[in-house]
């Protein structure tokens, strides 16, 4: 039997669409490019991820070192297998 949970949506966008959350994501964020090496930038903010409202961080490669990591080694994939 399946059994379904409600949720208040109020109090979860305020969550994740606080401040708090969005440094933590950015944190992590940080953390990600930092382990993928140089050239790797971050870029955070409130925006929505599939109609809901929510702390979104991305790592993306910004050099041509970097982007050559990223093709030939994976080295954003091998960053986040690293991760705790």
């Amino acid at each position: 039997m399946v059994k379904k949970i409600t949720f208040l949506s109020k109090g979860f966008t305020e969550i994740l669409t606080s401040q708090a959350t969005l440094s933590l994501v950015k944190k992590k964020a940080d953390e990600v490019a930092k382990r993928a090496g140089e050239g790797f930038e971050v870029k955070s903010r409130i925006g929505d991820y599939k109609n809901t409202p929510r702390a979104i961080a991305v790592v993306y490669p910004k050099t041509k070192m970097a982007y050559t990591a990223q093709a030939e080694d994976f080295a954003l994939q091998k960053a986040v297998g690293g991760m705790k």
